[in-house]
């Protein structure tokens, strides 16, 4: 399976600028039930990624205060990227490698999506489970014949 079926299933690409509070990171964190956002000062780039083990160290770092600081101090600025067409068999090695949790999705330079572990182990659960069914439909198949 490629990234761009990932994506396709998995519906949009939210992003934040470098100046919006780390409070406001943790509000569309939650709002859109995921846990990273990539950091962007215009439509298509990337500054970095932020994300909810940056917030977790930001906070350990300065207590409540870094709610009301900006994600620029705290986001990621190196960041991993792959392309639509990169198969889920090739980006789990990219993030194995790098221990990374999150790819960026770019096509022409811009950035398209996101796709995370999780994305890759739903997939994966969803696959096995369709095969199961498959399997499971052939006995009873035979199950029938005489």
């Amino acid at each position: 399976m490629h990234v761009s079926e990932v994506l396709r299933k998995k519906g949009g690409l939210f992003t934040i600028k470098p100046d919006a509070t780390v409070g406001e990171a943790v509000r569309r964190l939650k709002y859109h039930k995921i846990s990273a956002l990539p950091v962007s000062e215009t439509e298509g780039s990337i500054t970095g990624l932020i994300t909810e083990r940056d917030i977790m160290h930001a906070i350990a770092a300065h207590g409540p205060d870094a709610l009301d600081m900006s994600i620029e101090q705290f986001m990621s600025q190196s960041v991993f990227y792959c392309a639509p067409e990169d198969t889920l068999k090739q980006i789990t090695q990219i993030m194995v490698l790098n221990h990374a949790r999150h790819l960026l999705v770019a096509t022409d330079g811009k950035i398209v999506g996101i796709i995370s572990k999780g994305d890759i182990l739903r997939n994966q659960l969803d696959e096995s489970e369709l095969e199961v069914n498959v399997m499971r439909d052939c006995v009873r198949l035979m199950s029938l014949r005489p």
